[in-house]
């Protein structure tokens, strides 16, 4: 009996021993675990991702968006996007960058969400209201203005307003001329001892460079189809693809353009005092002489249509601007009401034309004028400096 009691105390005492030490886990564990009350260790829910714009820009009428996104418990997948409230588009991809192009004219919404590799996507997507100006279409125009002694590349509307600055450089950037559907800006950089030619979207994103030589490379002209690009290296004009690829020698000369139908082009050729204008088709073939007289005519450009060259021809110690038909005759002038006129084109409509002068300022003025001549508007009297207007 002694025995057994004595074995009833053990017991007694090695389950109360236990009931402590489980009495302290059930404590000690939840709290390390960061669990409190009568909760119980579970999977943690999945967190939805969350989406942030970066940056928007309207340029004319097209708008650029680019967006990123985070989650804690996952991977991006990718990103829905609607325009106007309509159907959610799928976009995959780590980053968001988006162009909606030829917008109408009004008001637009773009909006932006973020989707993981769990499948789940932000709850509440980001918004950009935006509205499209009605001068919008008349085209955006590209131009290079000059800021605190360096020139860089901006964009504008029609009338002058809506001034946006495209790059950011210590360099001096000029010669700035649309690809056809005004998504990618090509332009001359002073990067290095020789200035190389440039294409970046109109926002400021994504700047590449094309060329990389011993010569300056200026005055690039993308083709009607956006696949080639002529420009100006050396006092030789040359032809290549629009990434870069393909450099061909074409002709002497400077300060090409392209025909809007035709594989051709119209330059200027000859010595800066006695200059001439001709015009080549692509492969190198067809070379005509327009002008002939005893003084210099330089930047040549067509209408839309092909039928008229519209340049800038030097009388009396000025430039003065021209106009002539395709095959070098009628050649009259324009009444412009300045003078040192440079780099003359055509609005997409064929109602106006733009240029700069250098009459007031060596630095340049970029002005517009009836296609007839006349209604003289300043477009750049903000900056000390404006040239190398493109309208497109």
């Amino acid at each position: 009996m002694k025995r057994l009691k004595t074995l009833e105390r053990i017991v007694t005492s090695n389950i109360t021993r236990l009931a402590l030490a489980s009495a302290f886990i059930a404590v000690t564990i939840p709290a390390i675990l960061g669990i409190t009350g009568c909760d119980s260790p579970t999977a943690p829910k999945n967190q939805a991702p969350k989406t942030r714009i970066e940056s928007t820009r309207l340029v004319g009428n097209n708008a650029y968006v680019s967006a990123t996104g985070t989650d804690e418990d996952g991977s991006i997948e990718g990103f829905f996007y609607s325009l106007d409230n309509g159907i959610w588009q799928p976009e995959p991809g780590q980053d968001f960058y988006k162009i909606f192009k030829g917008l109408p004219t009004g008001d637009h919404n773009i909006r932006v969400k973020t989707f993981d590799s769990d499948n789940e996507a932000d709850p509440s997507p980001e918004n950009w209201d935006f509205t499209v100006d009605p001068i919008t279409e008349q085209g955006t125009i590209v131009f290079t203005a000059e800021i605190n002694g360096n020139y860089e590349i901006f964009t504008m509307n029609p009338d002058g307003s809506d001034k946006q600055r495209v790059t950011h450089t210590e360099y001096d950037e000029v010669y700035p001329s649309w690809n056809p559907d005004k998504t990618k800006i090509i332009y001359s950089s002073e990067i290095g001892e020789f200035y190389q030619l440039f294409k970046i979207y109109p926002d400021g994103n994504f700047p590449v460079q094309l060329t990389n030589d011993t010569e300056n490379n200026w005055l690039p002209q993308y083709s009607p189809d956006g696949q080639e690009i002529v420009f100006t290296r050396g006092r030789d004009l040359h032809l290549m693809n629009n990434n870069g690829t393909n450099s061909r020698y074409l002709t002497t000369g400077r300060e090409a353009r392209w025909h809007p139908t035709e594989s051709k082009l119209v330059y200027t050729d000859g010595p800066f005092l006695g200059a001439k204008l001709f015009t080549i088709n692509k492969d190198g073939s067809n070379r005509e002489q327009l002008t002939f007289d005893n003084s210099d005519d330089v930047s040549p450009a067509y209408n839309q249509t092909g039928s008229q060259i519209i340049y800038t021809h030097r009388r009396n110690n000025s430039y003065d601007l021209f106009r002539m038909n395709c095959d070098g005759t009628q050649q009259v002038p324009i009444s412009t009401g300045v003078q040192k006129i440079y780099s003359p084109m055509f609005s997409p409509d064929y109602s106006k034309i733009i240029f700069h002068s250098c009459q007031s300022t060596p630095w340049g003025i970029i002005y517009s004028i009836d296609a007839t001549g006349g209604n003289l508007e300043n477009l750049t009297s903000e900056y000390t400096g404006a040239k190398y207007p493109n309208w497109k």
